[in-house]
């Protein structure tokens, strides 16, 4: 009789658990229209992502591939000789990476 109640209330306590798991969250959107915030280079805010931030160039077609490379970001910083001797990023626009 004790393991029967036993298995019952890890039963109970599994699908109390389980119940709360997740919360229903918004479907990611991307932003379009005259309000909508673009990069220079056409990409488009993703609204509700996982992410803290996350942008799509809506017309792009990658049913073509059926793999992808992800490698490593990485950035380079000189020391400014002129002026005031702060760090700045190198490379050309494209390559140095914006904040908001």
């Amino acid at each position: 009789m004790n393991s029967r109640l036993a298995v019952l209330t890890i039963l109970a306590s599994i699908i109390a658990i389980t119940g709360c798991e997740t919360m229903p969250t918004a479907e990611p959107t991307i932003q379009m229209g005259s309000n909508a915030e673009v990069t220079i280079d056409g990409l488009h805010r993703v609204d509700n992502s996982k992410m803290a931030m996350a942008y799509v160039k809506p017309d792009v077609d990658l049913s073509g591939y059926t793999k992808i490379i992800l490698d490593p970001v990485s950035i380079v910083y000189k020391k400014e000789t002129r002026g005031t001797g702060q760090m700045r990023a190198i490379g050309s626009p494209r390559q140095r990476l914006r904040t908001t």
